[in-house]
């Protein structure tokens, strides 16, 4: 595995600041115990006002960002559906256990992708994330209020007493974050680690931003290797390391 470019002085976090598949391509089949992480969703188009960021806590602020420096959420739909599920099938060859993937219903000319239609890797366990409101109340059809975290493959570790968290968990988005325009609520990684990823063992997030899934990891006691590709988001993440360890 490339040497991470920080690591805590235990060694049970490391971060790199680098692409996704540059750091599974370093893996080894089986390097982890499970994977925990929501991928870009290719939903940002280049008038990114009409999705709603202005009305964000800083997201004029991050809509400069975006100007200044850039971003790729917005390939062709088809060579993106190819990059994730090469992406997917990278994650499973990595993971002992199960590689839990954050993903959403997305419309194209009208039409629904759901992610399992083009992810064909074998699904365990699907959890629907009831985010608790929308910011789609004029598209003229239900307000989208829910996302999917499937786990693919099947687990080499379960604690049975999460079985009662259900497959629908009310939890809300976290508000103002100026570091990421979507940051991951702890709690989702929180759940999907003490449920399938045994004590000590290590948990990987290829698409980490700000590290919530890194810091989850702190709080449960197991080893966590992470990467981003963006500079700003690896400082971030290491600095949240930082102060929570």
């Amino acid at each position: 595995m490339r040497f991470p470019d920080f690591q805590t002085p235990d060694g049970r976090i490391q971060l790199h600041c680098c692409d996704a598949g540059e750091l599974l391509a370093s893996l080894d089949d089986g390097a982890v115990d499970i994977v925990v992480t929501s991928p870009p969703y290719n939903t940002l188009p280049a008038d990114t006002r009409a999705y709603g960021f202005r009305r964000r806590s800083g997201g004029d602020r991050w809509l400069a960002k975006v100007a200044d420096e850039g971003y790729d959420d917005q390939l062709p739909e088809p060579l993106y559906q190819h990059w994730l599920a090469m992406i997917v099938a990278e994650l499973r060859r990595v993971s002992k256990g199960l590689a839990w993937v954050n993903h959403k219903l997305r419309f194209r000319e009208g039409c629904g992708l759901h992610p399992l239609r083009f992810l064909p890797e074998p699904v365990w366990s699907e959890v629907i994330w009831d985010r608790r409101g929308s910011l789609a109340m004029n598209c003229a059809r239900f307000a989208p209020s829910h996302e999917y975290l499937i786990g693919f493959g099947r687990p080499h570790w379960w604690d049975d007493s999460c079985n009662t968290l259900l497959s629908v968990w009310q939890i809300a988005p976290e508000r103002g974050c100026l570091e990421h325009p979507c940051p991951f609520p702890i709690e989702i990684p929180r759940r999907l680690i003490a449920a399938s990823c045994p004590p000590g063992g290590v948990v990987l997030d290829p698409f980490m931003g700000r590290g919530t899934t890194a810091l989850a990891c702190l709080e449960l006691g197991r080893r966590f290797i992470g990467c981003d590709r963006s500079a700003e988001y690896f400082a971030c993440a290491r600095q949240n390391v930082v102060n929570a360890a």
